[in-house]
């Protein structure tokens, strides 16, 4: 999963944000065939899109007119081979194709790219945490996380519950912004031995977060994610998959302790292909959990299920416990344009 690259090349004083004067060190062995735009197209016949190699692998200090001097082409690529995890001969070799490894994963409808850059961006949020304390699991039965998590008598977990716990157990919960297309919903993987869930931007009601987050832990208790071998969701994979319907299961106990709190879940959007909303629309409608309905029974479904509160978006709690815990502002360069793909606010917090 995890490769170590064979480059040697050491930027120059231009790649760093403190010094920005440029040096002539670095036209050294840049032929006509290599570009800063060459460059970037082949990163995204890679699967990296424009917009995600500026945020993630450029500089701040980088503008335009950085794009059309040959000085900089080698800081370019040298950034370009660190991220990719391949040899500096490769990224400097017009010809030679920017093609990652698929990684081993559960979610085939999910890009390499966005995996791989899910996976850099999560291991940078390990380096700079700002407790390196070990993680501890939750408990393996769902139940009995959710009596400790106190919620009320009779009332569902709610996200702040769980983002709050992992958090204070040192597992990682992570909200991301920016990732190439098609990414995914949610990603469970054990990063340096610490387990670690990431939510895209596509989530945004809170009582689906919560769904997510407990169901990567359930996959991530049970062992899923051992052996470098990661987790992931776009929408979700097969719904009579058994290791899905655990991990489904698992989420369900989590948030409900399997009591009547059930009752009193806000409505969660249907989904036609996440077996775990359709779990909760069931067991709110009074349906067996047992069988999954068609497709076609499904506005019949949201119908049935009252909706309650608004509740406020879930990237902004996923990111305010992400801003308490992960130190921003002591990140290495690097580490920090990953962090960019965090959010928005991440980038701004950096710079007070």
């Amino acid at each position: 999963m995890h490769h170590t690259s064979t480059s040697t090349y050491t930027p120059s004083p231009r790649a760093t944000r403190s010094s920005p004067a440029r040096s002539t060190f670095l036209t050294a062995n840049v032929d006509a065939t290599r570009s800063f735009h060459s460059l970037v197209e082949r990163l995204e016949r890679a699967g990296f899109d424009r917009a995600f190699t500026h945020n993630a692998i450029l500089p701040d200090w980088w503008d335009e007119d950085c794009e059309n001097d040959p000085q900089l082409l080698p800081d370019f690529e040298f950034r370009t081979a660190r991220f990719l995890n391949l040899p500096l001969q490769t990224i400097r070799d017009p010809g030679a194709a920017l093609v990652q490894l698929r990684p081993p994963t559960t979610d085939w409808d999910v890009s390499p790219a966005s995996i791989h850059a899910g996976i850099q961006i999560a291991n940078a949020v390990v380096r700079n945490l700002r407790d390196h304390t070990p993680a501890v699991l939750p408990p393996m039965n769902g139940r009995a996380w959710h009596a400790t998590l106190r919620p009320g008598p009779g009332e569902p977990v709610e996200l702040h519950n769980i983002v709050g716990d992992l958090w204070q157990r040192h597992i990682p919960v992570v909200p991301v912004a920016s990732l190439p297309q098609p990414d995914f919903q949610t990603l469970g993987c054990v990063i340096q031995g610490r387990p670690l869930v990431m939510m895209s931007g596509s989530i945004t009601n809170r009582w689906d977060a919560a769904a997510h987050a407990a169901h990567q832990i359930g996959h991530i208790i049970s062992g899923d994610c051992a052996n470098d071998k990661v987790v992931t969701h776009r929408d979700s994979p097969d719904r009579n998959s058994p290791y899905e319907n655990r991990a489904n299961k698992f989420a369900l106990d989590v948030i409900t302790g399997g009591t009547e709190s059930v009752a009193r879940l806000p409505d969660i959007s249907p989904n036609p292909r996440d077996p775990f909303r359709l779990w909760l629309l069931m067991k709110q409608a009074g349906i067996s959990v047992r069988a999954f309905p068609d497709d076609d029974a499904l506005s019949d479904l949201a119908t049935r299920v009252p909706k309650t509160r608004v509740q406020p978006p879930a990237q902004l709690t996923l990111f305010n416990a992400f801003i308490q815990n992960v130190d921003v502002d002591a990140a290495s360069e690097t580490d920090n344009n990953l962090l960019r793909c965090v959010d928005a606010g991440t980038r701004a917090s950096s710079t007070h």
